[in-house]
């Protein structure tokens, strides 16, 4: 069925690549463009683009930056303890790296799938009728796997493709692709480690795509994600 969370997925996640960035900020094209990349040569990375509103007041409003998007990067400042800039990217919520530079973002990728947090959390989402079914497997506590005492369930709706021509500010004259631009970020509830079942309105995602992803608390590691893309004709 046409739409569906990749079989592939449901055996291993996919790693959770956030990049912080803006349009009004002359680094992050580069750092757009790198994301796009890896998306391209590595379909098991979730790339998801968070736009950032603090820039939009130097010149240029990004169509795609908003308040909640600035929000989850301070929120994994005070987590981490750690600075906020752009390009900034978080990998499965665990590691960060400056998001223009190759290395740092590899580093950063292997320490991520390297730490025991592929946790046996799989996430089924499936088309039925006017619904988005969101199933969350139980958890099994016994292979070892990091499992956090507490975690949320959050659903990140995005725009699978932009081409901006930005007209002002930093980067004025210039196109800028980006992918999977984040609008909307919603708590769809907590974590149950003996399951969870979610279920969405069709409509209220239309052509856009949807990341789920299963996040711990403390230190925001991501044990579970999902995406799901409507069918294209």
């Amino acid at each position: 069925m046409a739409g569906l969370a990749s079989p592939a997925f449901a055996a291993q996640r996919p790693t959770v690549i956030e990049l912080f960035t803006s349009q009004g900020c002359s680094s992050c094209p580069a750092a757009d463009e790198l994301l796009i990349g890896l998306a391209q040569q590595d379909p098991s990375i979730l790339p998801l683009s968070l736009h950032v509103d603090y820039w939009d007041r130097l010149g240029w409003k990004d169509p795609y930056a908003s308040e909640a998007n600035t929000k989850r990067q301070r929120t994994y400042k005070e987590m981490h303890r750690g600075r906020m800039y752009t390009p900034q990217m978080i990998i499965d919520g665990a590691a960060s790296a400056i998001g223009s530079n190759l290395a740092q973002v590899s580093k950063a990728i292997a320490f991520a799938r390297k730490e025991p947090s592929n946790v046996p959390v799989t996430l089924r989402l499936s088309a039925d009728g006017d619904v988005l079914n969101v199933e969350i497997a139980a958890s099994n506590d016994s292979d070892g796997a990091y499992i956090p005492e507490t975690a949320t369930v959050y659903a990140m709706q995005f725009t699978p493709h932009g081409t901006t021509q930005v007209k002002s500010g930093e980067n004025r004259g210039h196109t800028i692709d980006n992918i999977n631009n984040v609008t909307r970020i919603t708590t769809l509830g907590n974590w149950n480690k003996k399951g969870n079942h979610f279920e969405l309105p069709l409509k209220d995602i239309g052509s856009d795509g949807l990341a789920v992803i299963v996040q711990g608390e403390a230190q925001g590691r991501i044990i579970g994600a999902a995406r799901y893309l409507p069918a294209t004709k």
